[in-house]
């Protein structure tokens, strides 16, 4: 689902972003709804990509000490390591909404929408993050119940 989306994304994203180039160029004429649109497409972009990289656990990351351990204390890194995750997260959706509150009166101009749209994509995303580092923590734990290390 996700994949769908950030490709839908895409495509919404390149079809902005040509018919801001040809109008301006072409036409002499930018429509006023194209470069929001590319605008606020690579805002959701960016933030669901972030939480697809959560999911593939493709992200940024010094692994010299999880790399060096076996056993359950590789496993207690890794759900420590999901926490801190999930925290991020956790603050991400409580930041992001109270930011969604604060803007949801103003519009985005060119495409006559509440700027809470906007804001909406790191909540959004983060709550996606949250179950995936959830899902991550859970994953970890499954091999080390009943091992005794």
């Amino acid at each position: 689902m996700l994949r769908l989306a950030l490709g839908v994304g895409m495509v919404i994203l390149f079809a902005s972003v040509i018919v801001q180039v040809i109008g301006r160029y072409v036409f002499a004429y930018t429509p006023p709804w194209s470069e929001v649109t590319a605008a606020l497409t690579l805002t959701w972009l960016t933030f669901l990509g972030a939480a697809l990289a959560v999911r593939g656990d493709e992200n940024l990351a010094v692994t010299l000490l999880p790399d060096r351990l076996r056993g359950c204390a590789r496993i207690a890194v890794t759900i420590f390591i999901a926490f801190c995750g999930g925290l991020f997260a956790w603050v991400l959706i409580s930041a992001g909404y109270d930011q969604m509150a604060i803007v949801s009166r103003a519009r985005i101009i060119g495409l006559d929408l509440s700027a809470a749209w906007l804001y909406a994509s790191a909540p959004v995303a983060a709550i996606f993050m949250l179950i995936f580092h959830l899902e991550t923590a859970l994953r970890a734990v499954t091999p080390c119940a009943g091992d005794g290390k």
